[in-house]
């Protein structure tokens, strides 16, 4: 479950990180070809969304997974159908991840990991960004793109930041375990110590 978790991050995260990095490096693009990018990019990072919060003991969905997966597929169809309300529904998308960033940040903060508040700094920048997409949607394409970029790349960075978070837990019950297991071989020597006595 943890490996499919940190596969899923690691690919949402590139995805995320490619396409801002291609809105940024050619703001000049046109909006149909934006709308194709982007669209296609959200329903492949549902389907990772969707493995990431699979809980398969459980046998269901997070409910904040399924709700981001769920958004992340209708939203990317409606880009790819109608390119010209891409501003608005991009800003909704956008401005529900950065409230998802806020959200991760106290989860971070009570897990202890030193620097959570990157991540509600990038979570209230993503915020802001969605909303003035959404009050702007007349935006040309080369601003529109500029906003995607930073969207996205902010999206990368919340992917990548859980991923080392999971790799710190992964550590932290890896040391504890190897402490239990070296505590129960010291009493299972020190009883045959007391036995040969």
């Amino acid at each position: 479950m943890l490996k499919k978790t940190k596969l899923s991050l690691a690919i949402r995260g590139i995805i995320f990180a490619a396409l801002g990095i291609f809105c940024l490096a050619s703001p000049r693009g046109t909006l149909e070809s934006i709308a194709w990018v982007v669209g296609l990019v959200l329903v492949v990072a549902a389907v990772a969304t969707f493995i990431m919060g699979r809980d398969r003991e459980k046998g269901h969905v997070e409910t904040m997974h399924l709700i981001t997966a769920i958004l992340m597929v209708v939203v990317g169809v409606l880009i790819i159908l109608r390119p010209q309300i891409i501003a608005i529904l991009l800003g909704v998308f956008i401005f529900v991840e950065g409230l998802d960033f806020c959200v991760d940040s106290t989860r971070y903060r009570r897990a202890g990991i030193k620097y959570w508040w990157v991540l509600l700094a990038v979570g209230v920048l993503t915020i802001l960004l969605g909303l003035w997409a959404i009050c702007t949607p007349w935006v040309g394409a080369t601003m529109l793109s500029i906003v995607v970029g930073i969207g996205a790349l902010g999206i990368a960075a919340d992917s990548f930041t859980a991923l080392v978070g999971l790799g710190r837990v992964e550590r932290f019950f890896k040391e504890l375990k190897d402490s239990a297991n070296k505590q129960l071989d010291d009493s299972e020597h020190f009883e045959e110590v007391e036995i040969v006595k």
